[in-house]
């Protein structure tokens, strides 16, 4: 079994794309996504439904507040729910920051009781690590090919082949650093690039024994509205690429090849 994870954001919530026009009111975000959010998560809940899988969602708590019913309906589909801050702050930059986003997500957190925490873009820095442990049991805000322990809490990495063994280090996101020994296929990014070719990699693990844990974003899987990922901005920007792409085949194409289940149920969390 491996897992599949969605990080439960707007598109209008991608501030490192879009710090050009998503505004800071909550109220105003919501009124931007124009319910893109909704369609998109309907369009992913339906296809686990059709492939009877089940997923971790790291939900942006914000969403709750502007479609509580949405992240329940989640929950009655058996999914289990995570949390990715409260309104997607890039990056997190100290325990205090991380301390204000909990707050913000008090009726979220008390609603569901998370178990799980991963990071905007998977930036976390070790700072944080102490004020995770005392809220979650488990973090998933790191790239790496192997389970581990940090600061007394459980890190589930999204997965990487790597070309060299080396100790984890902090923060460990998508960057050439990362690149440069190990592959992060479980990451939306090589969803967008590789396409159904990722299958390759997690058949391969599968012959080691090992599980693959990989996530992706809503708005990778519906279109979002022509402003984003613009081919302007791409030219410009041309790593954005492979966001660009819709991934949706390749997510059936997953769904019918392999067994998925939620991060909770795989680690005995």
């Amino acid at each position: 079994m491996h897992c599949m994870t969605i990080d439960l954001e707007s598109w209008i919530h991608s501030d490192e794309l879009l710090w050009f026009i998503s505004p800071k009111d909550g109220k105003e975000r919501k009124i931007k996504d124009n319910g893109h959010i909704l369609q998109s998560t309907k369009e992913i809940l339906h296809l686990l439904d059709l492939y009877k899988a089940k997923a971790t969602f790291f939900v942006v708590a914000e969403i709750y507040d502007w479609y509580p019913s949405l992240v329940e309906e989640i929950k009655s589909k058996g999914h289990e729910i995570a949390f990715h801050t409260y309104n997607h702050p890039l990056p997190i930059e100290d325990s205090a920051e991380l301390a204000n986003q909990i707050k913000l997500s008090r009726r979220f957190l008390s609603r569901f009781k998370p178990k799980g925490f991963r990071a905007p873009l998977l930036n976390a820095k070790r700072s944080l690590f102490p004020t995770i442990k005392d809220h979650f049991k488990y973090d998933s805000s790191l790239y790496h090919y192997r389970t581990f322990e940090i600061d007394g809490i459980k890190e589930i990495p999204v997965s990487t082949m790597p070309f060299m063994r080396r100790e984890p280090y902090f923060p460990k996101h998508l960057n050439l650093k990362l690149i440069a020994g190990e592959f992060p296929y479980g990451s939306g990014y090589c969803l967008g690039l590789l396409g159904k070719s990722i299958s390759h990699l997690i058949k391969y693990e599968e012959r080691k024994k090992r599980s693959s844990l990989i996530f992706f974003h809503p708005w990778q899987m519906h279109a979002p509205p022509p402003c984003f990922l613009e081919k302007k901005f791409l030219i410009t920007n041309p790593k954005w690429i492979p966001y660009s792409s819709n991934i949706r085949k390749t997510i059936i194409h997953l769904l019918k090849n392999f067994k998925w289940g939620t991060i909770e149920r795989l680690y005995g969390i």
